[in-house]
């Protein structure tokens, strides 16, 4: 009969302890994107994708295997001022050797991983002023804009995208700049 009781007192300890409202709020993963969080509890969505990256990895063409294999090589992801860099130009020179017709979408797929969209394509945009980074810059717009244009993502969804974006006012003729190349290579 003790052992019921024990039991019962138990389950009614485990109930109380389970529905007890917690004393922090979680946040869902898009609100601790935008506040730059990176505290959050919740890891499961960066785990998965790390997890698609890897799977996409192992896929992989050669090509691909070695510009990944490449742009580690040069340490180019721990680079401050990546664009900036001769490690970066040497890269890029390296991916055009591999793959000439695709050179611009490897480049692409590689940065978007250390990068989101709207600030790569800042950085890209900017880097067309560079006589040296501008046809890198050229390959890589061209196939940033293919990629949004294939999902679907208008010139004013990308126009929203920026305003969103920290330092408005700092990037605002590129930005202008950005959303008019866009406009035009969407109208196509």
């Amino acid at each position: 009969m003790r052992a019921h009781y024990t039991i019962l007192l138990f389950i009614a300890a485990l109930l109380v302890s389970t529905s007890a409202t917690p004393s922090r709020l979680l946040r869902t993963e898009e609100t601790a994107k935008d506040e730059d969080v990176t505290d959050e509890e919740r890891k499961t969505p960066k785990i998965l994708e790390r997890l698609k990256t890897w799977n996409a990895d192992r896929k992989a063409s050669p090509t691909f295997k070695q510009a990944i294999s490449a742009f580690k090589d040069y340490e180019l992801k721990e680079q401050k001022g990546l664009f900036g860099t001769t490690a970066f130009k040497v890269w890029a020179k390296k991916v055009k050797a591999l793959d000439q017709e695709n050179a611009g979408s490897i480049m692409l797929t590689i940065l978007l991983r250390r990068y989101d969209d709207i600030t790569l394509a800042r950085l890209i945009g900017s880097s067309k002023f560079s006589e040296w980074l501008k046809s890198i810059a050229t390959d890589l717009q061209g196939a940033l804009f293919a990629k949004w244009k294939q999902a679907g993502m208008k010139p004013n969804t990308i126009e929203a995208q920026l305003l969103k974006k920290p330092n408005t006012q700092l990037w605002g003729e590129n930005d202008k700049e950005l959303v008019k190349a866009y406009t035009a290579f969407f109208n196509l």
